[in-house]
């Protein structure tokens, strides 16, 4: 199946939870498209109007954005490894 007509397969509508499919797994990158979501709550409903973003402490150009601003930034891509260890019963390195 060409990678573009992946979809995440949905675990729970409320809160949404959804996985990776298995068969894009083989790749070694993962599109954000059908990267897994994990959610405790549901989202809540805001009035984004009133909503903004506070940038500062260690910057070197302290800024409030709306939340439309934060939206027009825009995207880019990354390549990101990420690597989970558990430590169960004492284990150790």
């Amino acid at each position: 199946m060409p990678e573009n007509d992946l979809k995440l397969e949905t675990l729970t509508e409320h809160p949404f939870n959804a996985a990776t499919p298995l068969s894009a797994l083989r790749n070694a990158r993962t599109l954000n498209s059908i990267t897994y979501v994990r959610n405790l709550y549901s989202v809540p409903d805001l009035d984004k109007e009133f909503r903004h973003v506070s940038i500062g402490r260690a910057v070197e150009l302290p800024r409030v954005l709306s939340f439309v601003e934060v939206q027009n930034l825009g995207t880019w891509s990354r390549v990101i490894t990420q690597v989970e260890v558990s430590m169960h019963g004492g284990t150790k390195w």
